[in-house]
């Protein structure tokens, strides 16, 4: 119960106390009005998100290149593995003395060189003069001119 605190026309009310008198003087001037959501903007918007979240996953997908593999020769089977069939080629490489070219023997017993700089490989020696020596290992010198094949190495000094 609201019980008037001054004046004939009631302007300023108060809630009255249990002895029914004025206990303060604040008043309420202002109904809070229920917010409405605009729900139909919402829709839209959230729609418009997924939209253009959409289309930049397309365009992603159509961008992206497929990567080709180019297979030489057959799949590895497990099979092969566990029965020893495959056997990988160890290749042993050398440094040239300037550390500008790589040599090592393919598996046609060539001597290959690979310079390092340009990325260019070429076949230094071919595989000849390796197997009519029977070689197990050559000696290269550092300007290129000679080749020394080791065959029947020994022990200098036997222990």
């Amino acid at each position: 119960m609201y019980a008037s605190t001054g004046g004939g026309n009631g302007a300023k009310r108060s809630p009255s106390g249990p002895t029914g008198g004025p206990t303060t003087d604040l008043v309420e001037l202002v109904e809070e009005e229920k917010e409405q959501k605009n729900w139909k903007g919402i829709i839209i918007a959230v729609l418009v998100i997924i939209l253009v979240a959409s289309c930049i996953v397309v365009a992603v997908i159509i961008v992206t290149p497929e990567e080709v593999i180019e297979r030489k020769g057959d799949k590895l089977s497990i099979e092969e593995l566990v029965n020893g069939a495959y056997q990988p080629y160890a290749v042993n490489p050398i440094w040239s003395k300037d550390g500008r070219s790589l040599l090592y023997k393919n598996q046609d017993d060539e001597l290959v060189v690979v310079e390092c700089d340009s990325n260019y490989s070429s076949i230094f020696l071919d595989s000849s003069p390796y197997r009519e020596s029977l070689a197990s290992d050559f000696l290269i010198s550092p300007d290129r001119s000679f080749i020394l094949f080791i065959h029947r190495r020994k022990k200098a000094i036997p222990h």
